[in-house]
């Protein structure tokens, strides 16, 4: 079962369970910040800090440090954009009872191009199952190249 979600303060997420797994990802940075096989303590550390504010990086689970990591791009915030940035669900399926997959899309918006002047598609495939999976995709829909790190 997909369940959106969001806590008091208006901070959007979605709820996965099924029969194998349970997971919780922000749309803000798409950030895995719970996965737990069922009948085990979850296995993604989250800090007690971690306040889930619109524009503030979580701290702990699965950040998306894209397009770079750390400080290799002065231009860019820390870890780069991505992680902050409002990610969409694009859809999800429910593969069996045991798997869900949800696919999560970020593309340039007005404040992406203040930072990085490029057009591009990221796309973000979770599937939540006794494994959790992750596939992120650049696509680069500009005319110039862009390097990522």
């Amino acid at each position: 079962m997909v369940e959106f979600k969001k806590f008091e303060n208006g901070f959007e997420y979605v709820e996965v369970n099924n029969n194998a797994a349970s997971a919780r990802i922000a749309l803000q940075g798409a950030h895995i910040f719970h996965f737990a096989r069922i009948n085990e303590e979850p296995i993604l550390w989250l800090s007690d800090t971690s306040d889930f504010e619109i524009g503030k990086a979580l701290r702990g689970g699965i950040p998306l440090c894209w397009p770079s990591f750390g400080m290799n791009n002065p231009d860019l915030p820390q870890h780069g954009f991505a992680r902050v940035g409002m990610w969409r669900v694009e859809k999800y399926t429910e593969i069996d009872e045991n798997s869900t997959q949800i696919t999560f899309i970020l593309d340039e918006t007005n404040q992406s191009r203040e930072f990085w002047n490029f057009s591009f598609l990221l796309e973000l495939k979770v599937t939540i199952s006794e494994k959790l999976i992750m596939e992120l995709t650049t696509t680069n829909l500009d005319e110039k190249p862009f390097k990522i790190t």
